[in-house]
């Protein structure tokens, strides 16, 4: 090989090695971009776990604060200052205690007038809704039912008989508004907390014979219906 060749293969090396760096150059430029490209997450510490785990978290904690067989459980107040920790905790104790929160776990003391802790009493009042209509739908099961469920179901009865063109989903509709309305009301709270089972008293409803022993009964389904918008006259040929 002249020295000409080696010359002209010397510069063709050098031109490869000239594009290679190029090539490569290229390429980290690429990636960089592609890097700068990707969101930033802005979640930081505990929000930005994944949500799935929120759940696992919070139901762990009620776990511990309500036992199955617990009545007027005072943890309540504990889990719902942990509302305030963050968002993420706010959303999903609300969730957690509209799904599981028992009406015999509601704490009366939290229902007190010089003992609410936050002026939002429509949180409190909502979680009583909730407590109430799962209770109403245990009114089938061979089990102790509160005295408020079977109220609450003749209610429904009742204007179901007014209506006239009722179906299952319209009854849901019922049980969940006069659940409402008797969250909100200081006689039915009274009714709820106060009441005390006496030796073998049967709970009775609109549908059985002999109902209506106790005329406070008579007097708050009458006072839910008309709350409601039930006239009263019409109220009174179905009780």
């Amino acid at each position: 090989m002249g020295p000409v060749d080696r010359m002209r293969t010397h510069k063709n090396m050098q031109k490869k090695a000239e594009l290679g760096q190029g090539l490569r150059y290229i390429l980290r430029e690429l990636s960089r971009e592609k890097l700068r490209n990707i969101p930033e997450s802005r979640l930081n510490g505990i929000h930005a776990l994944p949500v799935e785990l929120w759940s696992q978290i919070i139901n762990h904690v009620l776990d511990l604060c309500f036992q199955p067989r617990r009545r007027q459980c005072r943890d309540v107040f504990r889990v719902l200052r942990l509302r305030f920790v963050c968002r993420a905790f706010d959303e999903e104790i609300r969730r957690a205690l509209h799904q599981r929160l028992g009406l015999n776990q509601l704490p009366y003391y939290l229902f007190l007038a010089y003992n609410i802790e936050t002026s939002d009493t429509s949180l409190r009042n909502a979680f009583l809704a909730s407590a109430l209509y799962r209770e109403t739908q245990r009114c089938s099961e061979n089990s102790a039912i509160h005295p408020i469920a079977y109220r609450i179901k003749n209610c429904v009865l009742v204007a179901q008989h007014l209506s006239f063109d009722h179906n299952a989903q319209q009854e849901q509709q019922l049980y969940k508004k006069f659940c409402t309305s008797a969250s909100a009301s200081y006689c039915c709270r009274r009714y709820i907390f106060d009441f005390r089972y006496g030796p073998k008293e049967p709970v009775l409803g609109v549908d059985n014979p002999g109902g209506f022993a106790r005329e406070s009964d008579i007097l708050l389904e009458v006072s839910l219906l008309v709350a409601n918008g039930y006239q009263l006259t019409k109220v009174k040929r179905w009780m």
